[in-house]
């Protein structure tokens, strides 16, 4: 069952993007069409490559690694993630959590520049 995390954003055209953490029904159904939706070009030809090999039975292992390879996917194009979106991300280890800085920091750093 997919759980919904949060939005990730590009700064640049702020399209915002849902993303979902868990098992990805879409892609156990559709396989490589869904990594092809998604603009996830590598993933469609590894997954097409090990579903001929495997005479398709590969397609439901898909769906378990679908939602975090799209989220990787989005961050390689440069979007990021809301707060609930990134406390996932540090706890999964998917990326490096961000020291909390204090007030007295944040002003230390304007004061620098």
């Amino acid at each position: 069952m997919s759980t919904y995390l949060g939005k990730m954003v590009h700064p640049n055209t702020n399209e915002s993007v849902t993303v979902y953490s868990g098992f990805n029904w879409p892609s156990l159904f559709l396989g490589v069409f869904w990594f092809l939706a998604k603009e996830l070009w590598q993933w469609a030809l590894i997954s097409f490559m090990v579903a001929a090999c495997t005479l398709g039975l590969s397609w439901p292992v898909w769906g378990f690694f679908a939602n975090d390879l799209y989220i990787k996917g989005l961050f390689r194009r440069g979007f990021l993630p809301d707060a609930s979106v990134r406390k996932y991300l540090e706890k999964e280890g998917l990326i490096a959590p961000q020291p909390e800085l204090s007030p007295q920091d944040m002003l230390s750093a304007q004061t620098k520049e």
